[in-house]
């Protein structure tokens, strides 16, 4: 089995094994800011301040 498929094969299975961990929109907090895979995601404040 060659990488594409493996990695064709385990990324529904890792999808489904995280989705109860993974947060919807609704469920995150305006005022919290969050790392994701080691990216700084924007926040309302943080947004405010970089376009101004």
């Amino acid at each position: 089995m060659n990488a594409y498929r493996a990695i064709s094969a385990m990324t529904p299975l890792m999808g489904k094994a995280l989705r109860a961990f993974v947060p919807t929109a609704e469920e995150l907090d305006r005022g919290t800011q969050y790392v994701v895979d080691r990216t700084l995601l924007p926040y309302a404040s943080n947004v405010r301040y970089r376009n101004s």
